[in-house]
């Protein structure tokens, strides 16, 4: 009998360090995936190659887990990275969420879905930009691995309807995305598809235009550089709330970005004036060079005087582009829906 693994934890501080994600689930062995480039059909779900190390824990309700940390900080260039830090975090309200999945500078956890949920399936997907309207003529990249610097292992292109053409890609498995249109090109972190009975799974992604690109330069008052890119996402609590008075920074190889700045929204439109996430939950990070980056999300939680790491995840920069990721406070990385924490029949 295959074991199945309702949900992998795997923990990792959420103290003031990075720390690596763990290798994606690949598809369950026999199972179809002829796609080019795509999974070998091994099933590693419960590999233990984590960044920083693992040692088998689980627990009758959570499945097998891992825990880890990240790298020990290079000490050299210190008092630089935490300068660059603490101009980003300022935030000193304490945040009004639900954060029973979070413990304060404790461990943020990484998920896994259930082996039966993992599968390569025929893609019916559909590409627009933030106002629904269908990118016509854009060509989409998937990366199976979630991981823009290895090749991409499906290529589409979409029709005048924002239909994808065909393509085939897994399920409930963290996917990174790239669309390139009108010389916009935006990046999607950690997107998870549907599982299906053998059907195509559906995939709905949310680009962003040219104009919508510029716009969100005009509306922060910035620059547009060719050579540097944009981070934007949302932040939620344990319930799937937003979460406000949070603040963003992005880490990476050498610490803390230089140049990067932070840029905050109300009611969903850029709002220069403000200082962390409203109600809307999105928070934007400009000024950052090609590359792949830790962002970590900061606030203050009831107790405690000074803000703590919520959540932190990886994503791609690309020059000239946008980079979209969702977090969740106590989670590291993806987010799984429901949809992939349930058996799969």
């Amino acid at each position: 009998m295959t074991a199945v693994v309702p949900l992998l934890l795997v923990l990792l501080s959420c103290a003031d360090e990075t720390a690596g994600e763990p290798d994606t689930v690949t598809d369950e062995a026999g199972d179809d995936s002829a796609a080019e480039g795509g999974d070998d059909g091994d099933d590693d779900s419960d590999d233990d190659s984590d960044d920083g190390g693992s040692d088998d824990t689980g627990t009758a309700d959570s499945g097998p887990g891992d825990t880890a940390t990240g790298p020990t900080d290079d000490t050299a260039g210190a008092d630089t990275d935490d300068a660059i830090r603490d101009a980003l975090i300022t935030v000193t309200q304490p945040v009004d969420a639900d954060l029973s999945c979070y413990v304060p500078g404790g461990t943020c956890l990484i998920m896994r879905a259930f082996e039966e949920c993992v599968a390569s399936r025929t893609l019916d997907g559909r590409v627009t930009d933030q106002s629904g309207a269908a990118l016509t003529g854009a060509e989409v990249a998937l990366y199976w691995q979630d991981d823009l610097s290895l090749e991409p292992d499906t290529v589409m292109s979409v029709g005048d309807d924002g239909a994808l053409s065909e393509g085939r890609a897994p399920t409930c498995t963290p996917l990174s995305w790239s669309a390139v249109a009108g010389g916009a090109v935006t990046v999607g972190a950690h997107a998870i598809l549907p599982p299906t009975d053998g059907e195509p799974t559906v995939a709905q992604l949310d680009a962003v235009s040219a104009g919508e690109l510029q716009a969100l330069y005009d509306g922060f008052g910035l620059t547009p550089d060719p050579g540097l890119g944009l981070i934007t996402g949302t932040i939620t609590d344990c319930s799937g709330r937003i979460i406000t008075e949070t603040q963003a920074v992005a880490v990476g190889d050498e610490g803390y970005a230089a140049g990067q700045s932070g840029h905050y929204f109300t009611g969903g439109a850029p709002d220069p004036a403000r200082l962390a996430t409203s109600e809307d939950g999105r928070w934007l990070l400009a000024g950052l060079a090609p590359g792949r980056y830790l962002v970590e999300i900061w606030g203050v939680t009831p107790g405690f005087d000074k803000p703590l790491v919520l959540s932190f995840s990886e994503i791609d920069v690309v020059a000239g582009g946008i980079s979209i990721m969702a977090m969740q406070a106590g989670i590291a990385g993806a987010v799984f829906p429901d949809f992939c924490l349930d058996p799969c029949e």
